[in-house]
């Protein structure tokens, strides 16, 4: 089988890693070519505890999928949640003075938006950027405003965010397998588009996902995830007690 065509996905935790090999047929549907679970070792609520450990477990995981999809992975996205993860929230507005909004004014409200947060965090590295409400002239739109008469654009904007010195750790232990990252994505998120529909998701749903050693709370709004946390408390902390 082609590997170009296939599709990774491994979800880190601390008990067991899921991954899943798929590819999209001519249909345009996806075809599911495998999905295992192996025993995790090495991590501690996602976050790498241990370099060797983790890079052995996540060896395994990806083999063991690959062996069964008949197929070589050079690439794949990795799905995880951290309580190190920040969620922050952005406004930012710009004049337009009357005339025509172009993809350059919001583009410009997203790269002040980015430079703020990098400036305000160096350790900080964004992993997603979720675009939730464009207001002109105080009404909120949806979708991009482009070529619309106005003379105020607010645009605001949700960065989740993870410490660098974590993210190396995790792109560490995917280079001693010799596979790439090709897309980081948040749990909750992945959750989310999952669980709930279009409508659920444009008019407001909350998601909260109980897990064994964190437990995550989710907010989404306008198509976006609009608030994230994440606590390391889980359901084994509730059992224990």
């Amino acid at each position: 089988m082609n590997s170009e065509d296939s599709i990774g996905l491994i979800e880190l935790d601390s008990t067991n890693l899921k991954c899943l090999i798929f590819k999209i047929n001519k249909d345009n549907n996806s075809e599911i070519l495998s999905v295992t679970t192996t025993p995790s070792d090495g991590f501690q609520n996602d976050v790498v505890t241990n370099l060797k450990k983790a890079s052995d477990s996540i060896r395994l995981a990806i083999s063991t999928a690959e062996k069964k999809a008949k197929v070589s992975l050079k690439k794949i996205n990795v799905i995880f949640e951290q309580p190190d993860f920040l969620c922050t929230r952005f406004s930012k507005h710009k004049k337009i003075d009357d005339s025509k909004i172009h993809r350059s004014d919001i583009e410009f409200l997203l790269n002040e938006a980015k430079k703020q947060l990098t400036l305000n965090d160096k350790n900080q590295s964004i992993i997603h950027i979720f675009n939730h409400n464009y207001i002109v002239d105080g009404k909120i739109f949806i979708e991009e405003p482009i070529n619309v008469f106005a003379d105020t654009l607010t645009h605001e904007m949700t960065f989740i965010t993870v410490p660098k010195n974590n993210l190396r750790n995790i792109n560490q232990i995917f280079l001693n397998c010799d596979i790439e990252i090709e897309r980081l994505i948040s749990k909750t998120f992945a959750l989310g588009v999952e669980l709930f529909n279009e409508h659920e998701l444009q008019s407001g749903v909350v998601l909260v996902n109980l897990e064994s050693k964190k437990t995550s709370l989710g907010i989404f709004k306008n198509l976006a995830l609009v608030h994230s946390i994440t606590f390391p408390i889980g359901i084994d902390h509730i059992t224990n007690d």
